[in-house]
């Protein structure tokens, strides 16, 4: 009976109080919490009445911690009751929280863009830096064969031969079968210098007709230069000739003599 007495008593020793919202004060023991609700046990004289009261309801809880019966961490409960958040070891006001978050959030979105960005940006400067390197390898293969093309037929450098300057209206076909119509600024062997107003890139391969008297030459040559006058569409053209054989040699060597005679 002694033992009995002696745990009652130190059960009535430690009572928590909880206090409401509409002012009323409970004696008893938090033993626990579960969903939204506080598992709380009035005590009333020596008796134990289980009870549940909803946290939205609670203003504060004060622990009695003078007992030994502690179960659950009552200052959190007592600060969710108040409608705070812990956040980051502190306890705040929900709104703050959805807020900081809020912010953080966006945060996180426009590092994940700038990064998207960055990594675009590097890529469109790969792919540009892979067509300027295309670009300039592509170039130095026509020049290349530009200057297989200069060194002229049998290995003979066309340059060699001798050029006569004469204006003698022509006309060329592209690969395509379209004609159009140049005058030649001087003429070899080798090729013929002429001008356009078609505009030409190198290696390009035509058809030339030239015609004087009774000397018509049809020919095929590769376009081994092509500038444009400045501030007018005229275009000039080298054109090395491809192609020939004895004959046409010839031919073309008594086309310019003629046109010599016709200077």
């Amino acid at each position: 009976m002694l033992f009995v007495c002696l745990l009652c008593c130190a059960f009535i020793a430690r009572a928590d109080e909880i206090i409401l919202k509409n002012g009323v004060r409970l004696q008893g023991l938090l033993v626990g919490e579960r969903d939204s609700n506080l598992e709380f046990d009035i005590l009333y004289d020596t008796i134990r009445i289980p009870a549940r009261i909803s946290k939205s309801d609670v203003l504060s809880v004060e622990m009695d911690n003078t007992g030994s019966e502690q179960t659950v961490d009552l200052f959190s409960i007592s600060q969710q009751a108040k409608g705070l958040v812990l956040y980051e070891g502190r306890w705040l006001p929900k709104e703050h929280v959805d807020m900081v978050r809020s912010k953080q959030s966006k945060i996180a979105q426009a590092k994940k863009i700038t990064l998207f960005s960055l990594q675009f940006f590097f890529f469109l400067m790969a792919c540009l830096a892979l067509v300027i390197v295309f670009d300039f390898l592509h170039y130095e293969w026509k020049r290349l064969r530009v200057r297989r093309v200069e060194k002229g037929q049998s290995g003979a450098d066309y340059r060699l031969h001798r050029r006569i300057s004469a204006a003698i209206p022509f006309e060329f076909e592209m690969e395509n079968g379209t004609k159009h119509s140049a005058v030649t600024t001087n003429i070899s062997l080798g090729g013929m210098l002429f001008t356009t107003p078609v505009a030409l890139e190198l290696t390009t391969q035509i058809n030339v007709s030239l015609t004087a008297d009774d000397i018509h030459i049809d020919c095929q040559g590769m376009v081994v230069r092509s500038d444009k006058e400045p501030n007018e569409n005229i275009y000039n053209i080298g054109l090395s000739f491809i192609g020939l054989n004895a004959d046409m040699r010839q031919k073309i060597a008594r086309f310019i003599a003629h046109a010599q005679i016709q200077l």
